[in-house]
């Protein structure tokens, strides 16, 4: 599908949505955010091109369950990702992705457990991280640069470790 040049979100998910699966489009030059979720979990985000929107490529807020996996978000005029309010216990798994040109790559507030794995954050300079994950980007950049291809994981409020999106989604 191409959404583009809408006059708010490109695309909306919320209600309390679950097992939702957003694959294949180009959402482009939305007014607002390209993709949003609110109060949704159990939501995997592949393969899109998130382009030019007005404010955040991708907006997953009060999320449970989420994957975000080999989308290419560029040149949105917030952030690539943005994470806000998560869910106890919710997880978002970060991976394979494009984020370049973004005025920032990740932000959010009162984040929970954040995966990320083999991103490609090389375009996104000079703001890779704003927000909650700024406290990590030393430790992201010293373990990105030693150990190329490893995860980095954003750590729970509670300390706890999440189920994974797999686990979680077929529990039912």
């Amino acid at each position: 599908n191409l959404v583009a040049g809408g006059a708010r979100n490109g695309i909306s998910i919320g209600g309390n949505s679950k097992g939702v699966e957003v694959s294949g489009n180009a959402v482009l030059t939305n007014a607002e955010t390209g993709i949003a979720t609110q109060r949704a979990t159990c939501v995997l985000v592949a393969d899109n091109s998130i382009a030019r929107n007005g404010a955040s490529g991708l907006r997953l807020n009060e999320s449970g369950v989420s994957r975000v996996q080999g989308n290419a978000m560029v040149l949105n005029t917030t952030a690539g990702l943005h994470v806000g309010a998560q869910n106890k216990g919710g997880r978002v798994e970060v991976s394979d992705n494009l984020l370049a040109g973004n005025r920032v790559g990740l932000t959010g507030v009162a984040i929970g457990e954040v995966v990320l794995d083999q991103n490609n954050l090389s375009a996104q300079m000079p703001r890779l991280f704003d927000g909650e994950f700024s406290q990590y980007l030393a430790a992201y950049l010293t373990q990105v640069q030693q150990n190329a291809g490893t995860s980095y994981r954003i750590s729970a409020r509670d300390g706890r470790t999440s189920d994974s999106f797999l686990t979680a989604c077929n529990k039912g």
